[in-house]
């Protein structure tokens, strides 16, 4: 019962804790996007992602998908982050297509590398998607409160 008493506890730790550092991430590389030094990049792939989950409550998953490569600094890298971007619980279909649009296989486009860690790179940077930035924190922190008093019922009704 402990085990898993644990295990509620830590899962919601973990996405607190994942969810505020992906936010810090991005903060403080879109604080220093700017300054990074401009590159071409080749796109070499382009597909929407549309993915069923037929048993979740958030419904059909969309994603456009682009990889693309460049060089710097005389190495070539690739990369399948085309954009700096937080974490958004709800994909839309219609803004992942208008995505997609303006990338083709074969493209040439401006990208921004990270001169410090080369494997990062990206086109442009997306607003953050304050509803999830949000929401994520504020459910698990829910879910914690509802399974102190869940288990402290157990522990005052059967101990």
């Amino acid at each position: 019962m402990y085990f898993f008493a644990l295990l509620d506890l830590l899962i919601p730790l973990f996405l607190i804790c994942t969810g505020t550092l992906k936010t810090v991430i991005y903060f403080f590389q879109k604080k220093n996007f700017e300054k990074w030094p401009v590159v071409a990049a080749e796109v070499v792939y382009c597909k929407l992602y549309d993915s069923p989950h037929e048993h979740s409550f958030m419904g059909r998953e969309y994603e456009a998908i682009i990889h693309f490569k460049y060089t710097f600094r005389g190495k070539e890298y690739q990369s399948k982050t085309p954009f700096l971007k937080g974490y958004k619980l709800f994909s839309d279909m219609g803004s992942e297509q208008n995505i997609l649009q303006q990338f083709k296989v074969g493209d040439i486009k401006n990208a921004r590398v990270n001169p410090k860690i080369p494997e990062l790179a990206y086109f442009s940077i997306k607003p953050i998607h304050w509803p999830s930035t949000i929401l994520m924190p504020i459910g698990a922190v829910l879910y914690l409160g509802f399974m102190f008093g869940y288990y402290t019922m157990i522990k005052n009704t059967f101990f």
